[in-house]
């Protein structure tokens, strides 16, 4: 540890120099007698200044030693942890509050992502080696440095339209100089900001300092949930849509057992048959309290607080109901997909709670298909292709959705057993522009023939998309063109109407 061996060091120079001084002066002493008395109280005191350096050097190490054993400084940046932070943050404003030139400031929180597929391609030493140079960099440049827990860190800096932008080049920066290319293209970084504002800057207690740190942190959460940007700001938005989450999460369980989630259906056409023979069930929230809720806002909330298992055996269980209760009575049924969220696939139980719902309703699987987002495979594919593989053998036929979202798609192709393919919509909205997207569509569409897979491609919007597909051979179209997703007894009296 790079503190050990400073502390050494210096403790071993003031040895020698005491050895030296000794041997030095008594030397002197023997070759001249005569020698001033100013001069060896020159040398004592000299040996006791290096003395006492020693002393300090000792007492400095304990005391560091105590710090990184009690977790207040992190031992691999020897930087200090959040523990320090609000302390840290205090004492420099307290510092430049009569600087009339100190700019407007920011609670910054770090994180690096992609971080876990890192470590798993190049190891500890260079995980290790990544932190020390992102926590050199943001020491040399910024102040309040504190690394957090994992691949996290936090501290105060200039706020400025293009901070995140400049963050990104300086860290991208060092570690291209320091590790090389291939660790600045793996590595990228998610930020959250709070701005301090000017009752946090003219009084900064340790109280404000804390809450400016966890709407950072919030912030940062965020950022790390939103693809499309790689900043995120706590500000008056920002807190609007955490209040409308924390709603959400307050009342989820009472929608569940209060009938307020309903199964809505959206037909798929085929393209050949020109007629609906199958179709997607779909998740609606009409809430009492807060009116109707499309699944774009509580469905990435459900997935993080895990709630979305519970949804998905809701739909699916409705689903199971409504084929065995219209096979009973001797009507028309039709195949109907059922999503199955990356979290609900992980669960621990899930196999067991699907063969239950297997047992209690025994219905032909063929009329179920489950849904799996290629997405789904990404960061523990190994048990979750062996989830799938179980699914499989109890009968239930797979879909692979959002095909062409990911950046495995054809490994995954490759290690799957479906029988169909959704093509991502944002393919198809492409393709109208871009011929570079038509070229993939068609050759998409095509190896999944080759391999006796069938292709539904997603977001069919208008006559010209459904034309090109249908001269690509696709399957089947899902989109508003053909029908909008609507509620369960409706889509049973359109297309299960005898």
């Amino acid at each position: 540890m790079q503190i050990k061996r400073r502390n050494l060091y210096q403790i071993s120079l003031a040895v020698l120099s005491l050895v030296f001084i000794a041997l030095y002066g008594r030397a002197l002493i023997s070759i001249n007698h005569g020698i001033s008395l100013l001069f060896c109280a020159f040398l004592i005191l000299l040996g006791v200044l290096q003395l006492s350096l020693a002393v300090l050097c000792l007492l400095e190490a304990s005391r560091e030693e105590k710090e990184l054993r009690s977790g207040l400084i992190d031992p691999l940046t020897e930087l200090p942890t959040d523990v320090h932070l609000a302390e840290a943050v205090r004492k420099f404003l307290r510092e430049t509050s009569g600087d009339k030139n100190r700019p407007k400031y920011s609670m910054v929180c770090l994180a690096l992502i992609f971080f876990r597929r890192f470590s798993a391609m190049l190891g500890d030493t260079m995980d290790d080696g990544l932190l020390r140079v992102v926590g050199d960099t943001l020491r040399k440049n910024y102040t309040c440095v504190v690394r957090n827990s994992g691949p996290r860190f936090t501290f105060l800096a200039p706020a400025y339209p293009t901070l995140s932008f400049d963050l990104t080049n300086a860290l991208s920066m060092a570690i291209l100089e320091n590790l090389g290319r291939q660790y600045a293209d793996m590595t990228n970084f998610r930020f959250g900001f709070c701005p301090l504002i000017r009752e946090v800057v003219d009084d900064p207690s340790e109280r404000a300092i804390q809450e400016a740190y966890s709407a950072a942190r919030m912030a940062l959460r965020y950022a790390e949930d939103d693809s499309t940007a790689n900043a995120v700001t706590y500000d008056k938005k920002l807190r609007e849509r955490i209040q409308m989450e924390r709603n959400i999460e307050l009342r989820m369980l009472h929608a569940l057992s209060g009938g307020e989630f309903l199964v809505y259906v959206q037909p798929k056409h085929h393209l050949v048959k020109d007629v609906c023979t199958c179709s997607e069930a779909l998740i609606r929230w009409n809430s009492e309290e807060m009116g109707f809720i499309m699944p774009d806002a509580f469905i990435p909330i459900f997935e993080r607080n895990g709630f979305i298992v519970e949804l998905d055996f809701f739909v699916l269980s409705f689903v199971f109901q409504h084929v065995q209760s219209e096979l009973a009575a001797g009507r028309k049924v039709l195949p109907i997909s059922v999503n199955q969220s990356k979290v609900t696939l992980a669960f621990p139980n899930y196999m067991e709670r699907l063969q239950n719902l297997v047992r209690r309703y025994p219905v032909p699987l063929y009329y179920i298909d489950l849904e799996v987002t290629e997405s789904a495979l990404e960061n523990d594919a190994g048990s979750l292709l062996s989830y799938v593989y179980a699914i499989k053998e109890l009968g239930f036929s797979i879909s692979l959705d959002d095909f062409g979202s990911a950046y495995s798609s054809l490994n995954t192709l490759q290690g799957l057993p479906v029988d169909t393919l959704k093509i991502d919509r944002e393919f198809l909205a492409r393709a109208i522009t871009y011929e570079r997207s038509k070229i993939i569509i068609r050759h998409i569409i095509s190896m999944a023939k080759d391999l006796g897979i069938e292709v539904v491609c997603e977001g069919v919007e208008t006559e010209e998309q459904m034309k090109f597909l249908r001269a690509c051979g696709c399957d089947y179209a899902q989109g508003y063109y053909y029908a909008r997703p609507m509620p369960f007894e409706e889509y049973k009296k359109i297309y299960l109407a005898d």
